[in-house]
Formats: structure tokens, C-alpha cells, sequence
């Protein structure tokens, strides 16, 4: 055991190595670090050496990228969901589409963020939430332009009797996750990589296919940057590029 916080540094250095040598996942060690942080702040400062080699597992360890929702695949789960009876699923993937929204943001849509005005108009959405309000506490908005969507919101709305307060999706994250592993099992494509950050990386790429403008993708995804748009929206093009060539590589093989 070291015998003060200095001692502490070399050990979790051999740990990171060996972690590395055997595969495991760096968000193991992101773990670590990140509770060692919370249990002793002080400590963060003596960890230097660690945090140094976790960064160095970054550059070096391409990230793993979910394959990007293409719109049929969407309004298949959502359909799928619809038939066993998860409208608030469907209508939270629908979202997530319509609005180019983070996992998280799906999940944490209540009735109240969602202003109805003229309903040709469509609607706003409000994101209290989100990785820009955290940094500087300005909430984002983005507009629902489909009325269809609109009006499938305010349907479910009533037909559940929810209160301002109460979110769209009527089961725990969690829950959320595990339906969305079974509807894509249901759609037999349990073979891709498919995650519910998958919606927002095709919606994107679905929109700039459509527009040809990074400025419009860049506005709904309310990326900071055009640079971090189009890196974005290049990466999922290159692998909806591969997804369709595996797909037609099966149907030769078929």
C-alpha cells in the first residue's frame, strides 16, 4: 500500500499498462481516475503520470463509432415500438430524429419543453439540459417542423394525462436502453452496431444529404463549430459508405 498520496501515482501507472496489455476499455481507467478525483480532490494534482497515460490510450486507440440510423431504419424501430404498444418510445426515437438529439436529451424531454403555437407551424422544443447549458447556461431550442410529430406528441400527452412535469418517456433510462437492444433484435439487425447515439449520427448525415449545408446541420445539431460539423457529418458518410457496401456484399453471398 503507498504510504502517502506521492506513492500513489506509480502504482496506478502499472495499473493503466496492465490494463492495456489486457484489452480492457479505457473508460475503465476514466473510471478510476474520475473516483479516485471524487473521494479526494486534493489528490488529483499527485495522479499527474496517470492522466498523462490515459490521454496517451486516446490518441492511440481509435474510438469505436457507432454505425449511423439511416431514416428507414428509424421509422422501422419507431414503427416496431409503436406495434408493441411503447408509444412513448416511439415518439421519443421520432424526436431524437426530428431534432437531432443527444441520448440524453431524448430521455429527458418533459411535456413542459414543448411549446405548441400554430400547429401548421410545428413546435419548439426546449433543452434545458444539455452540454451547452452546463457549460454556460444558456438553454438551446430547436424547432419541431413536422405537425404529424406534433400532434402524435399531443395525442400521447392526453391519452396518458401527463402534467408539465412529467416526461414524454414513461420508463427509466435504463429501460430505454434494453428496449431499444429487443426492437433492434425484432428488426433482425442486431449484427450492426447500433446505439441510440446512432439516431443523432444519421439524422445528421440525413439532413446535409438533404440541404447540402453544413450550416444547417450545424444550427439544428448546435455543434460550436463548423469544423466539428463537418467532421462529424464526413465520418458518419464514410460509414454509411461501408454499411452499404457490406450490405450488398451479404445480398451477393445470399
Amino acid at each position: 500500500w503507498p504510504e502517502g498520496p506521492e506513492d500513489l501515482d506509480p502504482l496506478i501507472c502499472a495499473f493503466v499498462e496492465d490494463a492495456w496489455c489486457e484489452g480492457e476499455t479505457q473508460g475503465t481507467i476514466g473510471n478510476l481516475l474520475s473516483a479516485f478525483s471524487l473521494v479526494e480532490r486534493g489528490i488529483v494534482r499527485h495522479l499527474t503520470g496517470a492522466w498523462r497515460l490515459y490521454g496517451a490510450w486516446g490518441r492511440n486507440e481509435l474510438r469505436s463509432r457507432c454505425v449511423p440510423m439511416t431514416l428507414i431504419m428509424l421509422r422501422a424501430f419507431a414503427g416496431l415500438a409503436v406495434a408493441w404498444g411503447w408509444l412513448d418510445m416511439a415518439l421519443v426515437l421520432l424526436l431524437g430524429c426530428q431534432c437531432l438529439l443527444r441520448t440524453g436529451e431524448m430521455v429527458g424531454i418533459r411535456l413542459a419543453d414543448i411549446f405548441v403555437g400554430a400547429l401548421e407551424a410545428g413546435a419548439l422544443l426546449n433543452l434545458p439540459d444539455t452540454k451547452t447549458f452546463k457549460r454556460s447556461g444558456i438553454a438551446e431550442q430547436v424547432n419541431v417542423d413536422d405537425p404529424d410529430l406534433v400532434t402524435f406528441a399531443i395525442t400521447f400527452a392526453a391519452s396518458k394525462g401527463l402534467q408539465p412535469g412529467d416526461l414524454l418517456l414513461q420508463s427509466h433510462p435504463a429501460a430505454f436502453r434494453r428496449r431499444f437492444k429487443e426492437l433492434q433484435i425484432g428488426l433482425e439487425l442486431q449484427q450492426l452496431d447500433i446505439l441510440p447515439y446512432s439516431i443523432r449520427r444519421g439524422s445528421a448525415t440525413e439532413l446535409f444529404r438533404r440541404t447540402n449545408s453544413f450550416d444547417r446541420v450545424l444550427t439544428r445539431g448546435r455543434w460550436q463549430s463548423i469544423r466539428t460539423a463537418r467532421k462529424y457529418v464526413n465520418e458518419a458518410l464514410q460509414d454509411l459508405g461501408q454499411l452499404s457496401l457490406s450490405a450488398r456484399q451479404i445480398s451477393l453471398m445470399n
